[in-house]
């Protein structure tokens, strides 16, 4: 286990990071389906280089981008290399080069967002899996899903870093009355929210992801979203008009049409294997078969038993 007191949390403006990573997209798209041969290759690295703040050399973009020679360039390949780019600026101006992640060579505090959340019991211990989307940091863009036991997921919701007070920003009622802010429920709830995780070295090469980090940022970023879904605030208007009483971690609407959705997609009516009833919603994500669909108020009730 590493000590958190070795590691430096950075500080990180994911606003100039997407505005920057949209910037270098924009630029790149030109080379769209193209193979990247040497003339290519070479053109990638000029449109990169004219597009980055001052301070960044051609040598240290070259040789962040050399895994794109003789590729096919596609909309993702691009992507997700102005990215990675643009989430390393500082190390950029520093001279140092940025490759595609091969493997996690040295331990490093990455940005994540919580991009999944479904039910699962391992073994006797009924929890929940999660996936984490690295948004900063050498691995940027790789997704790590990890078990997370309800206990463990109502802990690490409330649980504040030492010496800051930092959490993802939930908090427990106070005075016994239930209607706080910022109170948790449903480890649903955790959708996306931000953090800190360690990338750590692995000997299989496969990206690890351990210890649990927040700043005043991401703090700040995770209450403004649970502020939101609290819409009796007045912070936010349901986009489908649904009342109050329906909660967002219960909606069926998913990210693909509401900013503050707890879940990617939109749940469908399908038939449920565990209940037998028919016209319930399903996650298309989660069962992308129909006929071995398990509706989502018996798979999360089923969690939490």
């Amino acid at each position: 286990m590493v000590d958190e007191t070795e590691l430096t949390l950075p500080t990180i403006s994911m606003p100039r990071i997407t505005a920057l990573r949209d910037k270098l997209t924009a630029k790149l798209m030109q080379f769209a389906g193209h193979q990247a041969n040497t003339e290519v290759f070479q053109a990638v690295v000029d449109a990169l280089v004219a597009v980055m703040p001052a301070g960044v050399n051609k040598t240290t973009v070259q040789n962040s981008v050399l895994s794109l020679r003789g590729v096919t360039l596609t909309d993702d390949v691009l992507f997700s290399t102005c990215w990675r780019l643009s989430s390393s600026v500082d190390r950029l101006k520093l001279g140092q080069a940025v490759p595609a992640w091969f493997a996690q060579t040295s331990n490093e505090w990455v940005l994540c967002s919580v991009v999944d959340v479904f039910p699962h019991k391992k073994a006797t211990e009924h929890g929940v899996l999660i996936s984490f989307e690295a948004i900063t940091g050498s691995p940027v863009g790789m997704r790590v899903t990890q078990f997370w036991s309800l206990r463990k997921t109502g802990y690490l919701a409330h649980n504040k870093m030492e010496g800051t007070g930092y959490s993802f920003g939930f908090a427990y009622s106070r005075n016994g009355q239930p209607d706080n802010v910022y109170e948790y429920d449903d480890a649903r709830q955790l959708y996306g929210l931000r953090l800190f995780m360690l990338a750590v070295p692995s000997h299989d090469r496969d990206l690890k992801l351990t210890q649990v980090a927040h700043t005043s940022a991401t703090m700040s970023f995770n209450r403004d979203i649970l502020k939101k879904r609290r819409r009796e605030l007045g912070h936010f208007k349901c986009p489908m008009k649904y009342p109050l009483n329906i909660l967002c971690h219960q909606c069926p609407v998913g990210r693909d049409r509401c900013l503050v959705a707890c879940h990617s997609s939109t749940y469908i009516p399908g038939n449920c294997t565990k209940c037998g009833k028919s016209g319930v919603f399903i996650d298309p994500l989660q069962f992308p078969e129909a006929k071995a669909a398990i509706c989502v108020n018996c798979n999360f009730n089923w969690s939490r038993k």
